[in-house]
Order: C-alpha cells, then sequence, then structure tokens
C-alpha cells in the first residue's frame, strides 16, 4: 500500500505540473470534473490522469448498498487520495464497470433537455440574482455566463485570503494584490463557466478560447493550483446542484401530470362505459333493518280446504270436525305400580324363598353347556367351556392370573360386595396371595 500510495502522490504532482504548462490540459480537466462535481478537486484531478472519460463514480460499497450494483470482473479501481486521512487511499469504479441486479436502483444521471431551460434559468435567477440583464441573457448559454460571474463575485473572497497566504515560489509573487485578485477572479469565472457549459451539453469552444485559460501558468505551484482548483470545483458545484434541483422538479411535475391525465381518461372511459344502465340502487334506512309486522296477527300457514276440496276422492285424509267425546277404551300409558317390582337377588338363588312371586328356578342338573349346573372348578384346557387365558381364573403358579386358594371357605377368598363392610372396597385378597 505504502508504494501503491507514493505512486498515487506522484502521479498528482506531474499531473498538476503539465496543468500549468498547458492551458488545453486544464480545460480537459474542466470537461472531466464537470460530470464528477460532488467529489473534491483532488480527486477530480486523479480521476481525469487515470479515467479522464468516467462520468459517474462511487465505492464499491455505495454501488452495492445504494443502488444494488455489482462490479464487473477484472475491473481496475480509480485510486485517489482519501479527504479523511491523507496518508490512505481509497477506489472508486466508473457506473462503466458495474452492473445491475433486480431489483436495481436506478442511477440518478440528468441530462438537459430543451424542455428544462426555462426552468434552469428561472431558477438560477431566483438563487444567483440578476442574470437577465439583457434580452440575450434568456439565452441558456448566457445565463450560464452570467451565473458564473454572479456567484465568483459572491464567494471568491473566501478563497482570496487562503491564496494570498500561499503565493510563495510561484510566479504570483511577482504581481501585486490587485493584479493576483484580478487574475484569480478571471480564471476561475472562465473555468466554473466552462465546466457549466460542458455539463449541459454546450460547446464551449464557441464562448471561449485557450487563451481565455493562459494564467493557469501563472499558478505553477501545488498549493496554488490547488487553490485555483478547490474554488473552481466547489463553486461550479453550487451551480450544478441549483441546476439539477430544477430539471427534477419538472421531471416530477411531468409524472404528476401524467398520472392525472391517466387518471381522467380512466373516469371517461368509465363514464362511457357506464352510459345507459341504470344508477345503482341507493340503500336507505327504510330499505335496511328488520321490520316486524304490526298489522295483527299472521295469518296461518296451513292450507284452506274448501268443501269441495274435502270430498275429493284425491284427498289423503280428512280432517276431524270435532272431537269425540266417548270414553277412551285403553290407557296409552300404563301405571307402573300395577307391575310387579324386581328385587336384587339372593345369595343361593336356588334357595331364596319370595313370597309375592314363584321363585326363580334352578338350572338343569347336569353340567355343561346343554343348561347343565356349572362347576365350582375352574376351566381347563380341553373342556367344553374353555375360555381365554387373559379372562381365565386358573390356579396354576405359572400363570399371571389372580390364583385361588380351594383349601378355604369361599367367603373367605373372595367376596364380591359384601354386606358388612363399606361399598367402598370392592374385594379381599387372602394374606398369602398378598405375601407372594
Amino acid at each position: 500500500m505504502a508504494n501503491k500510495y507514493q505512486l498515487i502522490t506522484g502521479l498528482y504532482l506531474k499531473t498538476g505540473r503539465e496543468i500549468t504548462r498547458n492551458p488545453r490540459i486544464w480545460q480537459k480537466l474542466l470537461a472531466s470534473a464537470c460530470y464528477n462535481y460532488k467529489c473534491h478537486f483532488d480527486e477530480q484531478l486523479l480521476i481525469f490522469a487515470q479515467r479522464p472519460d468516467a462520468t459517474a463514480v462511487l465505492t464499491l460499497e455505495d454501488w452495492n448498498k445504494k443502488f444494488n450494483r455489482r462490479i464487473h470482473k477484472y475491473s481496475k479501481g480509480i485510486a485517489v487520495i482519501d479527504v479523511r486521512d491523507q496518508n490512505s487511499l481509497k477506489h472508486y469504479f466508473d457506473i462503466s464497470d458495474t452492473y445491475e441486479r433486480n431489483p436495481a436502483r436506478a442511477v440518478p444521471i440528468w441530462k438537459m433537455d430543451a424542455q428544462y431551460e426555462k426552468a434552469v434559468i428561472d431558477s438560477l435567477s431566483a438563487q444567483l440574482g440578476d442574470i437577465l440583464g439583457d434580452k440575450e441573457s434568456t439565452h441558456l448559454p448566457n445565463a450560464l455566463l452570467h451565473s458564473a460571474a454572479n456567484i465568483v463575485d459572491d464567494h471568491l473572497l473566501d478563497y482570496l485570503t487562503e491564496l494570498k497566504n500561499n503565493i510563495e515560489g510561484s510566479f504570483l509573487g511577482e504581481l501585486d494584490d490587485l493584479n493576483i485578485e484580478a487574475t484569480y477572479k478571471q480564471l476561475v469565472t472562465n473555468s466554473v463557466a466552462y465546466m457549466l457549459l460542458v455539463r449541459l451539453d454546450i460547446d464551449a469552444d464557441v464562448y471561449f478560447d485557450i487563451e481565455d485559460f493562459s494564467d493557469i501558468a501563472q499558478f505553477n505551484t501545488p498549493v496554488v493550483l490547488k487553490a485555483v482548483g478547490v474554488a473552481t470545483s466547489d463553486l461550479s458545484e453550487m451551480v450544478l446542484k441549483e441546476i439539477r434541483h430544477a430539471i427534477r422538479n419538472v421531471q416530477i411535475d411531468e409524472k404528476n401530470q401524467i398520472t392525472d391525465q391517466r387518471r381522467t381518461f380512466d373516469k371517461q372511459q368509465q363514464s362511457v362505459y357506464d352510459n345507459g344502465k341504470p344508477p345503482p340502487e341507493r340503500r336507505d334506512k327504510q330499505n335496511e333493518g328488520n321490520h316486524i309486522q304490526s298489522g295483527g296477527r299472521v295469518p296461518l300457514s296451513r292450507p284452506r280446504i274448501t268443501p269441495t276440496a274435502r270430498s275429493s276422492p284425491w284427498q289423503i285424509r280428512h280432517d276431524e270436525r270435532e272431537l269425540s267425546a266417548e270414553t277412551q277404551a285403553d290407557h296409552l300409558l300404563e301405571p307402573v305400580d300395577q307391575f310387579h317390582t324386581e328385587s336384587t337377588s339372593s345369595r343361593d338363588r336356588t334357595t331364596g324363598v319370595r313370597t309375592d312371586r314363584t321363585a326363580d328356578q334352578a338350572d338343569g342338573k347336569t353340567r355343561g353347556s346343554d343348561r347343565k349346573i356349572e362347576s365350582d372348578r375352574p376351566d381347563e384346557v380341553g373342556r367344553l367351556d374353555e375360555q381365554h387365558q387373559a379372562k381365565s381364573g386358573g390356579n396354576r403358579h405359572k400363570r399371571p392370573d389372580l390364583r385361588l386358594d380351594t383349601t378355604k371357605g369361599r367367603r373367605q377368598q373372595l367376596s364380591l360386595f359384601e354386606q358388612d363392610k363399606p361399598h367402598r372396597k370392592f374385594y379381599t385378597i387372602n394374606a398369602e396371595y398378598a405375601r407372594a
């Protein structure tokens, strides 16, 4: 980086010497700088030395973030001295080195057109005072020349003091203060006007000759040359920004006018389309809401049957003219208390005694599926009434089912719904199984 910085510094000094030796090179520098008028003079000089045809330069980050544009591969940047750090460099890329990516923002490069002349002249006249001293000033080139003269008259003193403090070693040291001021003012005025004419696509060579810039040779040191360049760059930027603002306002007005015309055209088209059609029904309070009829009872929804229709063979059934006065023979619903109430079964169904009805009879005396007496033994494999193992009550020790101890009475083994204990305890398991 140090070697490149020295290289760029040497290029800067070399270009400055060439400018002071040849006024034509100064004109070329002005023609290049008018497109990059937002840059500082030091940057404009280095841009001219490396890419004199550059029209819009930005850093890589600004191209990416502001306009979503990328740099072409193998593109070479324009190295300039960073104004924020005089010991470092930064690189610019011209718009020709970039390509857009979707969505991309348009780069606002404005261009002068005949339809903007009046707006530009009015804007410059309002900001810079009287630039219409004669009839010829209504012509745009003459308006630009007067604008350059007015802005130099208003701001030259801000730069003149700095120039006089650094004239040592230059040809200006041989001149008195009056001639220094006159020479400086004329050169800056011509330079500003030249930049304005070129930027607005006007042939500046028609209004200026090479002799109009011959005094550039008097500014033969880097310091005094920079004094001319900084003043020219700053003052031309003020005017060009005002011109850009005037052009932008005209473009906005044209765009709004086109939008209004489209809206008017759409309304006319809609009016022609709707011609001959009835207007849309207007809604009012009378046609909205819920309205309850207040004219009396609503008639029955049943059909009216006339005597002729009543005797018609197509009548499905006849209406009963009046209710029967005879006593109903049977009750539709019998009272519950006329039937026997069901009671719970006792433990021994075969020995149960009932006084109110015939006792339930036990099943047959033989076991099996043919209505025989069920055996107290558990079901076994191969028996007639075999059950699934998951629901079996066998007494094998290897089964996970509940094993019953047949050595004790049934009441000590398992009792469902015991009569003398609370209902929350549904069953009891013998102590032997609990310990197991």
